[in-house]
């Protein structure tokens, strides 16, 4: 039980959940992909923006108990002086895909009024790529979204979340999954714990929730283009482990093979699978959490290729 609470409490630090390797259904969800010729591209909306900026504005949207305080550090602020249009907005902290991607739809359908653009890009990390996937395929903003691009999302379920739905009756791991989320999820995400619903999150990242609910009920859309990044870190590793993932890590190592202390790599891929990044899950947003150093992940460099890209596809 005393491990059990231990890798509960590593959820909650870590700001979201890991999937697993277990069998899954036949997934008929493959991307669609989208030619890179600019001339299928519409030519009324230009982009009047400087390398690295895409064609098209960008929202970078954040996971399980990450908010805009807290994710994406110094994202904004780099892109913005180079001359981009990106927004890192708040979604609910701690709830299911489902009703995080449908704070994202108006979040989208403003920002497209705001910007005058006719589609975005999203770069979404761990769940958020679930409320993406949500978003554009049930949504009615298959139009709207250019491309979508995740970054270490779970998308087969977690078994992290299947464990905490089973300690939710222990008095322990019922305090860390109330009161111990909104605590925290006041201090990443200006929607506070007010939106909170724990029982709902653990749910929708279930591993049989993903596998025989959402993933065959969100297929993706064709005209978009899904891709996909897994993270990996651990013994041997260049990264630096933090210390609040140390345990994740070894379970899922055991349980799903390499993973990046929350996700594993396997259940990262989606889309078109970009290959394996040389960080931890929170790395990959810029939170540090002093593990700064030569040889750690730099997410500002990562995301600047990215978006260099998504521009260079006409994007």
């Amino acid at each position: 039980m005393l491990v059990n609470n231990l890798i509960v409490l590593s959820i909650l630090s870590g700001c979201a959940l890991t999937s697993a390797s277990s069998p899954r259904p036949d997934n008929k969800n493959t991307a669609s992909k989208v030619p890179n010729s600019k001339s299928n591209l519409p030519t009324d909306y230009l982009p009047t923006t400087p390398e690295p900026c895409p064609r098209y504005p960008v929202i970078f949207l954040h996971g399980l108990m990450g908010g805009s305080k807290g994710s994406y550090k110094g994202v904004a602020q780099h892109f913005e002086s180079l001359g981009c249009k990106v927004r890192v907005p708040d979604v609910a902290p701690v709830n299911s895909s489902e009703f995080r991607g449908t704070q994202l739809a108006g979040i989208i359908r403003q920002y497209l009024v705001e910007t005058g653009a006719p589609k975005v890009n999203i770069v979404a990390h761990s769940q958020g790529g679930l409320d993406a996937r949500y978003a554009v395929s049930k949504l009615g903003l298959a139009g709207s979204v250019a491309t979508l691009s995740m970054l270490s999302t779970p998308n087969y379920g977690s078994p992290l979340a299947d464990l905490a739905i089973k300690d939710m009756k222990n008095p322990l791991s019922k305090l860390f999954l109330s009161s111990g989320l909104g605590t925290i999820s006041n201090t990443t995400n200006s929607n506070g714990s007010d939106s909170n619903d724990t029982a709902a999150a653990m749910k929708a990242l279930s591993t049989t929730y993903m596998n025989f609910t959402f993933n065959p009920n969100v297929p993706d859309v064709p005209g978009v283009l899904y891709q996909s990044w897994a993270a990996r870190t651990g013994p041997g590793m260049k990264d630096k482990t933090k210390l609040n993932f140390s345990l994740t890590q070894k379970y899922l190592a055991k349980q799903s093979g390499e993973n990046d202390g929350m996700v594993a790599v396997e259940s990262a891929k989606w889309g078109e699978f970009r290959g394996i990044l040389e960080a931890d899950h929170l790395d990959i947003t810029g939170t540090k959490l002093g593990d700064e150093g030569v040889d750690q992940f730099d997410h500002l460099k990562f995301l600047d290729s990215l978006l260099s890209e998504l521009r260079s596809k006409g994007f």
